[in-house]
């Protein structure tokens, strides 16, 4: 508002001027020159602070028009997060049957339920087989590789599971890691014969002089635990050069229960 009263002053300065000197005696043409220069400046003076209020003005609605949309989003966000809140919240309510309960009574409900199905989970790990990983799978992969100019023995492999379903699965990710490994899956006598051969654990059994059999059961041993992988030697009537032509056997029966103490 100050520059438009300097300018306006500016403009009524210089025509008041050559007003005054009009009526008191004709201009010469210097004098006229400097007059259009003062009028000149005034006029430009007053559309400058035109142009510069113009954008100003303009500048500012760009701001208001920017927060008003960031303060719409932001409002739809928090409408969006507050309804799926709520929902998570009932969906919460139903699962642990505390409909019109306190939020508190709400979350202790849960964590109760979630502790009970940790201890269920940790319980039903200790006693079942975990399924193997796309990596372990991979790893025994590696370990047992193929080239294709090994003795019969040595590229085929016998794999037998207990009437258990975890262990079943666990012998399906093992067949597997070892076709891909270019190992040929032996045929498996009668699963009554199997299963009364089979005992706890993961049995790697051959004769003491196949050169793969200690291999497979290190190999197991990091995957799945040392001490759920034991190797079984295999008596054998043939001379140990016969050795390499045994398929060998992994036996996959119930998962070892740790022993505790009476005391305990």
């Amino acid at each position: 508002m100050a520059i438009w009263i300097d300018c306006i002053w500016i403009l009524f300065d210089v025509v008041f001027c050559v007003y005054t000197e009009i009526e008191l005696h004709p201009l010469t043409h210097t004098e006229w020159i400097l007059a259009g220069f003062g009028l000149l400046f005034a006029v430009a003076s007053l559309v400058a602070e035109f142009v510069e209020r113009e954008a100003h003005t303009q500048e500012v609605n760009d701001i208001k028009l920017t927060l008003a949309t960031g303060q719409a989003t932001l409002s739809g966000k928090m409408d969006v997060i507050a309804m799926l809140g709520g929902e998570t919240f009932h969906q919460l309510q139903a699962a642990t049957q505390t409909r019109d309960k306190p939020v508190a009574s709400v979350i202790e409900a849960a964590k109760v339920e979630i502790e009970e199905l940790r201890a269920k989970v940790e319980a039903r790990e200790q006693r079942e087989w975990r399924l193997l990983s796309v990596e372990q799978e991979n790893e025994i992969t590696e370990a047992v590789r193929r080239s294709g100019r090994e003795e019969v023995g040595q590229r085929s492999i016998s794999i037998a599971c207990s009437e258990f379903p975890d262990s079943f699965y666990l012998g399906e990710q093992l067949v597997s890691a070892f076709s891909k490994a270019g190992w040929n899956q032996s045929k498996n006598p009668s699963p009554d014969q199997i299963w009364a051969e089979i005992g706890p654990g993961i049995t790697v059994r051959a004769p003491v002089g196949h050169p793969d059999a200690n291999l497979i059961a290190d190999t197991l041993a990091k995957v799945v635990g040392a001490g759920f992988v034991f190797r079984r030697n295999v008596e054998s009537p043939l001379p140990a050069f016969y050795d390499l032509a045994f398929v060998v056997q992994i036996h996959i029966g119930r998962k070892p229960q740790r022993q505790r103490s009476l005391l305990s």
